[in-house]
């Protein structure tokens, strides 16, 4: 931390946009550098770093802060020994930062919306084929074939869509910057109100309702959907009606019935929450809102951080997702094998696994769309302590 009010006001983090460009990266690393050796000598990227041990710890802090990179202490000590050595090191390490991701990378709903509408279509054809429960029937067969396609779409929909930003989502750049300006966001924290009562200060895109409501809502939209833990519910009923499968018993024809009921009440009451969403963000270019207006208080601030850091664990669940989406599509790929050689699995199943895989594409596209805000509203936080800070 930096040893002083003065040093801090002097702060180089005002621009959070961490791009992979060599001059933008020099120019960042550069003003670390000169904040913490507190120097204004001329420095460029052939300038050896010349750092006390605790200041060298403290800069490589900063780096790693600054442009949201995950380092252990072997990594820092494989910085460089120059600043054109540390921006390499930037640059192999940074990937896409956040700010770059939500400016040029969006979630393709659509792709998902396209998919769902293709699977609606051929539940419907369920309804029309004239065979009895007890035989499957090649055309069934061929429909419930079609389905799985489908989900295979929806599983590669969601990875293609999620690895846009995936390696931001290994750790919250809210997290990154709670631990690296922890100073700078207490002293915010403690300023009177009045400061900054009619300071407009940045926030997502389209978002119309106060910082505090939106991030509870966004919490509210993962606790609904509770998709890790739904879809490993899923994962294990699929393994169990495979294992069924393969010891020739017939116990699985009544095996998704609680679940495809559950897959629609759920469905049901997260279309409901969802539809609420015109509440807290709309087909807006705003991206600034009147301090009083996103913040009820000092507190308020103070408490929409916590709440950010704590919903990291949505963010975190990423690897998981994408786990699952490739765990799902092989047990979906097995049973339809097993389907090929069963004449006696009944109509009702086929309807009830198509329908609780329709219920799984839905929640992965809430899944990204809401990652996504997330992380908006994480990095909105904290320019707005940024805006804030050049205030005091």
């Amino acid at each position: 931390m930096f040893s002083d009010l003065k040093a801090l006001k002097e702060d180089i983090y005002s621009d959070l946009s961490a791009s992979a460009d060599y001059d933008s990266v020099k120019e960042k690393v550069i003003s670390i550098y000169k904040t913490i050796k507190n120097t204004e000598d001329e420095v460029n990227e052939f300038t050896e770093l010349d750092l006390t041990e605790d200041q060298c710890k403290q800069f490589c802090d900063q780096i790693c802060g600054t442009f949201n990179i995950e380092c252990d202490d072997d990594d820092k000590n494989e910085m460089g020994d120059t600043i054109g050595e540390v921006v390499s090191f930037v640059i192999e390490h940074q990937g896409a930062s956040v700010e770059y991701i939500l400016s040029t990378q969006t979630w393709d709903s659509k792709a998902f919306t396209d998919i769902q509408k293709k699977l609606d279509t051929t539940l419907h054809m369920l309804d029309g084929y004239g065979v009895s429960e007890e035989g499957i029937g090649v055309g069934l067969l061929k429909v419930f074939i079609g389905v799985t396609d489908m989900f295979i779409k929806v599983g590669n929909t969601f990875k293609t869509n999620i690895f846009k930003f995936y390696k931001s989502l290994k750790r919250s750049e809210l997290r990154f910057y709670w631990e690296s300006h922890m100073l700078l966001c207490k002293t915010v924290e403690d300023q009177p109100i009045t400061k900054f009562m009619n300071i407009q200060v940045p926030i997502p895109t389209g978002m119309v309702a106060g910082y505090s409501d939106t991030i509870d809502y966004i919490d509210r939209v993962f606790t609904t959907v509770d998709l890790k833990n739904y879809g490993e519910a899923i994962y294990k009923e699929l393994l169990d009606i495979r294992r069924q499968m393969t010891r020739g018993q017939m116990v699985y024809k009544q095996g998704f019935r609680g679940t495809a009921t559950g897959a629609s009440l759920r469905e049901q009451t997260v279309r409901k929450l969802i539809a609420e969403q015109s509440k807290y963000f709309a087909d807006k270019q705003v991206n600034t809102m009147a301090f009083s207006k996103a913040f009820k208080s000092m507190q308020d601030l103070n408490s929409c951080r916590g709440k950010l850091l704590d919903m990291e664990k949505y963010l975190g669940q990423t690897d998981a997702m994408v786990k699952l989406v490739d765990d799902i599509d092989v047990l979906v790929g097995d049973i339809t094998g097993y389907l090929t050689e069963d004449s006696e699995v009944d109509k009702v199943f086929i309807e009830q696994l198509a329908s609780t895989i329709r219920f799984l594409a839905t929640a992965f596209d809430i899944y990204g769309t809401y990652a996504m805000r997330q992380m908006a509203t994480e990095h909105n936080i904290i320019l707005t302590y940024e805006t804030l800070y050049k205030k005091i």
